[in-house]
């Protein structure tokens, strides 16, 4: 990391599933706070533009989020949802995932263990489950 960044995306691969559709597998590292919003919104929107509507994100070199971030996934997860897509959350540590339960995310995104498990589950080509509950609708 460079000393004005507490963050890093570390790596972007496209993968393609079992039917042949791309997954992104997005690496971020350090804090996603205010400041990282921006580029991880970047990140997010790229995969997103380039029709790739299924992305991994792999947070295991994640130390915090924000609310700004926060609000950046629910917005990527939308849009990808909207384009029959998802994106999926892989390898929270402890307090990235307790941040998630106490806002209720846990709830709203698909989470896995690590990331080998969710490129899994987005093989598996089954359509995204339907969203339990919709964090804009508390």
């Amino acid at each position: 990391m460079s000393p004005q960044n507490t963050y890093k995306f570390l790596r972007r691969d496209m993968l393609s599933g079992n039917n042949g559709a791309p997954i992104d597998v997005i690496q971020a590292e350090g804090r996603l706070d205010a400041e990282a919003a921006p580029a991880l919104e970047s990140e997010l929107n790229a995969a997103l533009r380039s029709g790739h509507t299924r992305v991994v994100l792999d947070l295991s070199r994640v130390t915090y989020i924000s609310s700004s971030a926060l609000r950046v996934l629910v917005g990527a997860w939308r849009r990808a949802r909207a384009q029959g897509g998802d994106v999926i959350l892989a390898s929270l540590s402890p307090r990235v995932r307790e941040i998630f339960e106490m806002v209720g995310f846990d709830r709203v995104f698909t989470i896995h263990e690590t990331a080998p498990q969710a490129l899994s589950a987005l093989n598996a080509d089954q359509p995204a489950p339907a969203p339990p509950h919709d964090p804009a609708h508390k």
